[in-house]
């Protein structure tokens, strides 16, 4: 019967070890799953705002190079038709001035100096009202852009600080999911073991029970074949004394009471001995489910002190991540506004386009011969 009930022990540890490990590999990949899951979330989110703001950035760019471009045009226009008109009225003056001066070659040549300075500066009034309106749209377009690229690294900040709390929560979830599993499977690995505990200890509560019946039969049997021979002997003693019948009867009975009381006696002890056999069983069986839910708790608690070690290790590493990454952040930003800074080029383009608004002026208009 042992043998038989450990072969059938056996056979159930070989299935919930399968049914263990079955369990782990799930988890196991529905942690790998979850993780691959996070980070190709954290990826396409993190790239879904980069290009939002990167086209955002593209947008401002073209729709100012397009002001610009407009804004050349109508300056362009604006110096050409200018400059015909103010030539114009020049002209007309030039005509009645020199008839006024007949001839007066050294008079003529300050007059025609005195015109050429006069539509210099009146060009030179639309150059640089153009050149202020140009670097209002230059400013303009890279205050937007700023704002636009720092409007970016702070989402781009913020969505980093947030997936590593993320990943944190994650990591800690996984934990807990995991050693909730340890203490299932603990759990019903311990329930095995109290039910095969149980069965083993019914089988030598039986196996005592028959082994206690067996020895009162064989009592019994020994009793009442020792009863037969003890009276046999004392009825064969009886016929060697001098006694007659009625004595010999009396004596004969008090032999029958003793005898009972020596039997009676055998079984009391008998029974006190078997008693004591089964209270001693019963106590070694207690004391080993005792020791067996003893070891239970003990292996609970070393798991829930192994739960609170990695939680605690993890929260550290959390915090050593999140330590790192703040300081990071600090030269991250450093670098982006001394980059900002680098890209002020506003009042260099502004002197740019002033000598190229000069050179317009002598490209158009040509002093007088």
């Amino acid at each position: 019967m042992v043998r038989s009930a450990r072969r059938q022990e056996l056979r159930e540890l070989r299935v919930l070890q399968k049914e263990e490990q079955r369990a782990k590999s799930q988890l196991e990949q529905k942690f790998h799953q979850q993780r691959e899951q996070m980070f190709r979330h954290i990826e396409q989110e993190m790239m879904s705002k980069k290009e939002f703001y990167d086209r955002e950035v593209e947008s401002s760019e073209r729709r100012y190079r397009q002001l610009k471009e407009r804004q050349e045009l109508k300056y362009t226009a604006r110096l050409r038709d200018e400059a015909k008109r103010l030539k114009a009225l020049q002209e007309k003056d030039c005509e009645r001035k020199m008839r006024e001066l007949k001839g007066d070659g050294r008079e003529e040549q300050r007059f025609l100096q005195q015109q050429q300075e006069e539509l210099n500066a009146a060009l030179q009034c639309v150059v640089q009202e153009h050149k202020k309106k140009m670097m209002s749209i230059d400013w303009e377009c890279i205050s937007k852009i700023h704002s636009l690229r720092r409007a970016r690294e702070s989402v781009v900040w913020s969505m980093e600080q947030g997936h590593l709390q993320e990943k944190y929560q994650l990591f800690r979830q996984q934990v807990k999911e995991q050693h909730a599993l340890q203490r299932q499977q603990l759990c019903r690995r311990h329930e095995k073991e109290m039910e095969r505990m149980n069965r083993f200890h019914q089988l030598l509560l039986e196996d005592l029970r028959s082994q206690q019946a067996q020895e009162r039969a064989q009592l019994l049997r020994s009793q009442r074949c020792d009863a037969k021979i003890r009276l046999a002997l004392f009825k064969d003693n009886l016929k060697f004394q001098e006694a007659n019948g009625a004595k010999q009867r009396e004596r004969a009975k008090e032999f029958m009471q003793q005898e009972e009381r020596r039997q009676r006696a055998e079984v009391q002890q008998q029974q006190e001995q078997q008693a004591q056999q089964l209270q001693e069983l019963q106590q070694q069986q207690a004391e080993s489910l005792a020791e067996l839910e003893q070891m239970q708790s003990e292996k609970m608690q070393l798991l829930v002190e192994q739960e609170r070690r990695q939680l605690g290790r993890l929260e550290q590493e959390h915090a050593m991540e999140l330590s790192e990454w703040k300081r990071r952040l600090a030269a991250r930003k450093e670098m982006l506004e001394e980059e900002l800074g680098n890209s002020l080029p506003v009042q260099r383009r502004g002197g740019l386009q002033g000598a190229h608004s000069s050179s317009r002026i002598t490209r158009f208009f040509h002093l007088p011969s």
